[in-house]
């Protein structure tokens, strides 16, 4: 289950040609923008949660993205939930991005699964 601060695992890959990915991290191979985006799927999401989000955080700074409230859900547990994100951010060689989970106060009961996504790619 997730839980506040949880680093995302990416359990397979569908490709990886530079093998750029490894350990839930993407590591840039030269300096350049890099387009990151993602899609990280939540089996039940805790409505009693304050609130909860995706986070990126790169070598260079941190991004938050969109964030659920209990006002979001109509006082149940939503059976499914994806929090997508992207944007284009500067890598240096070998500076790393990664997703953590962010969630205050109800239960660790959300978990991801298979329709998770991350990816990056060299844009200029």
């Amino acid at each position: 289950n997730l839980s506040n601060n949880t680093t995302i695992q990416f359990p397979n890959e569908t490709f990886d040609v530079n093998d750029d990915f490894a350990s839930n991290t993407f590591t840039a191979p030269v300096t350049g923008k890099y387009l990151l985006a993602f899609g990280v799927s939540v089996v039940q999401l805790d409505e009693d949660a304050t609130y909860s989000r995706v986070s990126m955080t790169t070598s260079n700074r941190g991004f938050h993205f969109k964030i659920t409230s209990t006002q979001d859900f109509n006082g149940s547990d939503p059976d499914y939930y994806t929090f997508e994100g992207a944007m284009l951010v500067d890598m240096d060689a070998q500076d790393t991005a990664y997703l953590t989970w962010h969630q205050s106060g109800g239960s660790s009961t959300a978990d991801t699964f298979d329709s998770s996504y991350f990816s990056g790619y060299l844009a200029c």
